[in-house]
């Protein structure tokens, strides 16, 4: 008597969602995209300056987006949701995988205008040892590295974003300061008032993260949520300064302003930079 067993091999991706993290992907179309600042919107964005934190603009900040072009993308899907602690607590589980906020012991944490060093600080204790994701498994995994995302990136059979194609997904074919139009409206997006000491308040309701998705009215064209605010992306897309090797990373963080809630704004990492407020999501060609 012949027995004939069948193995079945789930395919990494069924249709628009990856089976390894379950995660839901838009599917972006190829075309032109616009990255950095315009000329005609520079008066407007010096005036959200001063509203986001009520004080004159430190000019440099607008000189990392000027001048600004065109370039051309494929077509690629993106996730729609940033990658979360459940999803990242799965991977860890099925690779043991050790990040590197754990290996050495420290993250940085968001405290009275600026970061701090916190020892036991990592994904899973984000804000030091008395904290815990336990309740916050929805919410965006934080404090993990450029090699942390590569890491869970090859294990999903996907990549990071470039920063073209972030700022495609998050505005489609036209220039936008945020993904709903340009002009801010509150409570489309988990925001902060940064450098002012983070505090909940009625614009967003929530004192760190919010849930993925949470703020529903504040999605791109293409379904992509809290491309402004949470937290702050990683793109695989890199510049170097003063002779570093630094990350551009996009959208702002639950503790910024709405001046660093803007699309075309662009903060610059160094590859082993962690914090309470840095995330990721991915992209698949």
């Amino acid at each position: 008597m012949l027995i004939f067993i069948f193995i079945f091999i789930l395919p990494a991706f069924l249709g628009n969602i990856n089976t390894k993290d379950e995660a839901q992907l838009a599917v972006i179309e190829g075309g032109s995209v616009e990255i950095g600042l315009p000329e005609t919107q520079i008066d407007r964005v010096i005036d959200l300056y001063r509203i986001g934190v009520q004080a004159e603009p430190e000019l440099s900040w607008l000189k990392r987006e000027r001048p600004n072009r065109t370039v051309k993308v494929k077509k690629f899907m993106i996730y729609s949701y940033e990658i979360t602690n459940r999803m990242f607590q799965k991977f860890v589980n099925e690779t043991k995988y050790k990040t590197q906020a754990e290996r050495e012991g420290f993250g940085y944490v968001m405290g009275t205008s600026k970061l701090r060093k916190v020892f036991g600080a990592n994904w899973k204790s984000p804000q030091g040892p008395a904290s815990s994701i336990n309740k916050s498994l929805d919410h965006p995994v934080v404090q993990v590295t450029f090699d942390d995302a590569m890491n869970y990136a090859k294990w999903a059979s996907a990549r990071l974003p470039t920063e073209p194609e972030w700022i495609k997904a998050a505005t489609g074919d036209v220039f936008k300061l945020f993904p709903w139009g340009n002009y801010w409206k509150d409570g489309l997006a988990n925001g902060g008032r940064y450098p002012q000491e983070p505090a909940a308040d009625a614009i967003d309701g929530y004192l760190g993260t919010a849930p993925v998705g949470h703020y529903k009215s504040g999605k791109s064209i293409y379904g992509c949520y809290d491309m402004s605010g949470n937290v702050w992306e990683l793109t695989e897309t890199s510049e170097e300064i003063g002779g570093k090797k630094m990350y551009i990373i996009k959208g702002g963080a639950w503790f910024s302003n709405i001046f660093c809630l803007r699309i075309s704004c662009k903060a610059r990492i160094e590859k082993d930079f962690r914090c309470d407020g840095l995330g990721f999501r991915l992209v698949k060609d």
